[in-house]
């Protein structure tokens, strides 16, 4: 079984939402694929109310949620790591150095996906990610980049939420249909 992990700094905002979108989408389509979360920071924590109101738009109750932390167990069976910024990619990079061509950015992964094109049928998703990781270099992931972060919107207002919730909407959609492109309906 193929297994996807989304990372954040806290596992509150971010990939909780992203790992609940792809869920469903990837369910949609019976994919097989089991989707998980984590954050770089301590566990335990619920998601704010504001993530929860703006997730709860689009159909996601994140109400039992609560924040997990990173760990080398977790990422062992891993497949592939979304990360939310490149400081993300960063970091576990640097925590487990053999995760560097499986960890991408949301964006930086549909992006790349968009320029080579979609998985083809039949294919390994670990054949697909082989190649868009071709041409990737260490020194891409320096500073934050709005290309390529997904945007924190703590501390901010409601409709900073809502359009993180929109944007991972648009992102996991265009993921889903670049890597699963022969189970879409």
């Amino acid at each position: 079984m193929t297994a996807l992990l989304v990372l954040c700094t806290a596992n509150q905002c971010r990939s909780p939402v992203a790992a609940a979108l792809l869920d469903r989408q990837l369910g949609e389509r019976r994919s097989g694929v089991a989707v998980l979360s984590a954050g770089l920071l301590d566990g335990g924590a619920p998601p704010p109310s504001e993530v929860r109101v703006a997730a709860a738009k689009v159909g996601i109750d994140l109400s039992g949620h609560r924040s997990r932390e990173l760990n080398h167990d977790l990422i062992a069976g891993v497949d592939l790591v979304l990360c939310m910024t490149r400081r993300h990619v960063r970091e576990l990079s640097v925590r487990e150095p053999e995760m560097w061509p499986r960890a991408f950015t949301l964006r930086e992964i549909v992006r790349r996906g968009e320029e080579v094109g979609a998985r083809p049928a039949g294919s390994e998703l670990t054949e697909w990610l082989e190649l868009l990781h071709e041409s990737r270099t260490k020194v891409e992931l320096m500073g934050a980049d709005p290309g390529d972060d997904v945007a924190d919107p703590m501390g901010g207002a409601q409709e900073d939420f809502d359009k993180m919730v929109v944007d991972l909407l648009d992102l996991t959609r265009r993921f889903v249909d670049l890597a699963w492109p022969d189970t879409a309906a």
